[in-house]
């Protein structure tokens, strides 16, 4: 990654604070991956709610389940995504146009329908699942 590339995208990522907002230092991630997908970024501070408070963190150490989430390790945890994706569009394929394939092979069928379904599950089902598991898994930690 070209410095320019790395200073427009550490640019694009800094919040725009609004007045007497306070902002703070954050490791994030936006893929899978080791050490190298971490970054320093600059985030806006949120505003402790009712019952909550804020504390000011001198260290801190990353568990295992962490590091494992980090890394995309929790495979039961994908591959049941996957599951929940690619049950329901075989599924609703299947009923929608499994009758005009009646009278074709076993082979074409499954390639068919497979050609229908694993861009949907692939570039539409996925990256939502993902989403709202980062979201509740997000949810979790604060």
């Amino acid at each position: 990654m070209s410095a320019q590339h790395h200073a427009e995208r550490e640019h694009s990522r800094e919040p725009q604070p609004g007045p007497g907002a306070e902002t703070g230092r954050a490791v994030t991630q936006s893929r899978y991956g080791g050490p190298e997908v971490l970054e320093l970024t600059q985030e806006l501070r949120p505003e402790p709610g009712p019952g909550h408070v804020r504390v000011r963190v001198h260290a801190a150490s990353v568990n295992a389940r962490d590091w494992h989430v980090t890394c995309g390790e929790p495979r039961l945890a994908r591959l049941m995504m996957i599951w929940v994706a690619v049950f329901p569009t075989l599924t609703v394929l299947n009923l929608t146009i499994g009758p005009w394939l009646s009278d074709s092979g076993m082979v074409l069928r499954t390639f068919v329908l497979a050609t229908i379904a694993v861009p949907i599950v692939i570039y539409g089902l996925m990256p939502r699942l993902h989403r709202i598991r980062a979201l509740i898994l997000t949810r979790r930690t604060i």
